[in-house]
């Protein structure tokens, strides 16, 4: 790999005291690798080794030559049309000799970065691996985010940065929400797509100063490498280590990069979930085996619906596109988009050997309050067909749950069903209409004489009868129990060996407790 000076310069300073007798690096000149300086044939392709003394004899007339010199030279040494770099050592073993050792071996650590580099780009176009291999030479971390935030990449340094850390249950794939919602609440972030090459930018927060790079796919803006001032000040070597490294992914996104995009079927099995349950469209058995060949999406699977509602405006929070990207590469079988004020999630349970691999008894609910979101969660069913029933269970299960326990972050259908079918029942009639007429008048007779009737029958069917129990829970003793139960039967002849008048009876109690 050539080298610039500056980046010689770069790599000497980190060992030596070193010099340059010019206000500027000659950014076009790159060499090909360093040479002892023995006055013949001298091209400027390379860069010369020599000794101070031995470069005050050499001809002033030289120019455009690149120098590395032991020691600090007379002063006319500033005048030189050649460019040079002093490098001084107090360490006597160190000679002319060691110079040319420590150059040779910044030159072969660049060539190993680029040819490491040069296989991922033509090779696996592993993105991560790229950005871990450059960790030695980059010393700051980097992040790579697209406009839309549905793929990033990090150098795992950026976690060992001050006050940079993440909770173990975050997607290592993706940008921490804290940043992601920095990056998308500025407008001067969203503005600089344009910018050619690497630039500063030094007005975000939390992340400090930072330098870019912008990124195209298909012609388009599609991402921006993003370098923070994190473990040393920025300089010019970290331009151009990051020119280099947003060359290589540039290669990968020009060539179509698999990871970057959906594939065909991929993106197939996400519009059939989206006319099913957004669009609520029936599609014909025949043409969903024929979408789902080849995937872990069967016809006749396992499936589970999530409806997710942002808790603030989406104008002050990361976009729905991002959260459904972050969903489908943390969860696996998941499908994800844009639903209504929130996120619409279909996962395949086809994949999880049980109900406790599920997700939501694990990392879920720290997602949910990492991204501000609350969720209903339909029961799971059989039969990819019927997906728009359960995403009516999701948002009926949402709804309901906000209204019951709105400090609870997820909320299941199966612990709201009861109240979803109590609402149905008095949609044409009012609950009174639909109660057993004897506590209706259990409740009046208790308001006009100061009795526990209602309580007393209520208790009595929860305890399944029991006289005993009965009386513990109403802190009284049995024969007073008995005698309730007793004034209870005169006054509305209940036959409690009748099953469907102990439902009616429980409905009842129900719906009472809801609406009267």
């Amino acid at each position: 790999m050539k080298l610039s000076m500056s980046l010689l310069y770069y790599q000497l300073q980190k060992n030596h005291q070193v010099s340059y007798n010019h206000n500027t690096f000659p950014e076009d000149a790159l060499l090909k690798h360093a040479l002892y300086l023995t006055g013949y044939a001298l091209s400027p392709d390379y860069v010369y080794i020599t000794k101070s003394e031995s470069l005050e004899r050499m001809d002033s007339s030289l120019s455009g030559l690149h120098i590395l010199c032991l020691g600090m030279p007379s002063h006319i040494w500033k005048n030189s049309r050649c460019h040079i770099i002093a490098v001084q050592d107090d360490e006597s073993f160190f000679d002319i000799h060691g110079l040319l050792n420590e150059t040779t071996m910044v030159f072969e650590m660049y060539q190993e970065w680029e040819d490491a580099l040069t296989q991922l780009a033509y090779g696996s176009q592993d993105i991560r691996e790229m950005l871990r291999i450059s960790e030695k030479l980059l010393e700051n971390p980097c992040i790579l985010v697209d406009s839309d935030f549905s793929y990033l990449a990090y150098s795992t340094n950026f976690f060992t940065a001050e006050n940079n850390s993440i909770p173990d249950h975050e997607d290592l794939f993706s940008l921490p929400l804290k940043y992601a919602n920095e990056f998308r609440m500025d407008p001067k972030f969203q503005k600089l797509t344009r910018k050619k090459g690497v630039f500063s930018y030094d007005e975000q927060e939390p992340l400090g100063k930072i330098l870019c790079h912008n990124l195209t796919y298909q012609g388009k803006y599609f991402a921006r490498l993003i370098m923070s001032e994190f473990h040393h000040p920025r300089n010019e070597a970290d331009k151009i280590h990051l020119s280099i490294l947003a060359r290589y992914i540039q290669i990968i996104f020009d060539a179509r990069s698999k990871s970057l995009t959906l594939s065909d079927q991929t993106g197939n099995v996400h519009q059939l979930l989206k006319t099913l349950a957004v669009e609520n469209k029936s599609v014909r058995d025949l043409d969903i085996d024929r979408i789902l060949n080849g995937s872990e999406w069967k016809r006749n699977g396992h499936y589970i619906v999530i409806c997710l509602k942002l808790l603030v405006s989406p104008s002050v929070t990361v976009n729905t596109t991002y959260l459904c990207s972050k969903i489908e590469k943390i969860w696996k079988g998941s499908c994800a988009f844009p639903y209504e004020d929130g996120i619409l999630w279909i996962l395949n349970l086809n994949i999880y050997q049980d109900s406790h691999d599920y997700p939501f008894y694990d990392t879920f609910p720290y997602f949910l309050r990492e991204s501000l979101c609350q969720a209903g969660i339909s029961n799971d069913y059989f039969g990819i067909g019927r997906t728009n029933l359960f995403v009516a269970q999701a948002k009926t299960a949402l709804e309901i749950g906000r209204q019951k326990n709105p400090t609870h972050w997820y909320h299941y259908f199966k612990d709201c069903a009861m109240d979803y079918m109590l609402s149905q029942c008095i949609l044409q009639f009012p609950a009174e209409e639909l109660c057993h007429p004897a506590l209706l008048k259990l409740s009046r007779h208790d308001a006009e004489n100061h009795t526990e009737y209602y309580r007393t029958l209520k208790s009595y069917l929860e305890n399944k009868f029991s006289v005993t129990a009965t009386a513990e829970a109403l802190f009284i003793h049995r024969t007073t129990l008995v005698h309730r139960l007793k004034k209870i039967q005169g006054l509305c002849s209940l036959d409690l060996n009748n099953y469907p008048t102990i439902q009616h009876l429980m409905i009842s109690f129900a719906l009472f407790q809801e609406n009267l």
